[in-house]
């Protein structure tokens, strides 16, 4: 495994049944899209599902609640909602990036 200079946590999208790691996320039917202010307000909008859930991932981890593994897997059928999610949450955007290299635009 090669180190980079990005300090962010690498996030690896696999289809939803894959065999996960001890630390791994698994989504359900979890959409990206909050309610938003109606002004568009990113920092007031609810955050979606799979941002929390992220979040949550990246807490854990922070704690020390889960073992620390190079990067997150993430099971899912529904690959657009992860990445959507860490294109429009400015939170996942500082925590985490693909562990592919490719950039996180929702339709790059």
């Amino acid at each position: 495994m090669s180190r980079s200079s990005d300090p962010r946590l690498p996030v690896r999208i696999v289809p939803a049944g894959t065999a996960l790691p001890p630390d791994g996320l698994v989504l359900r039917g979890a959409s990206p899209q909050g309610r938003r202010h109606p002004t568009g307000c990113g920092c007031c909008a609810p955050r979606s599902l799979v941002s929390k859930a992220l979040s949550a991932a990246w807490l854990a981890r922070a704690r020390a609640c889960t073992p620390l593994s190079a990067e997150l897997v993430v099971a899912t059928e529904d690959a657009p909602s992860v990445r959507a999610a860490l294109a429009s949450d400015a939170l996942l955007r500082a925590r985490f990036r693909l562990a592919d290299g490719g950039p996180i635009a929702v339709n790059a």
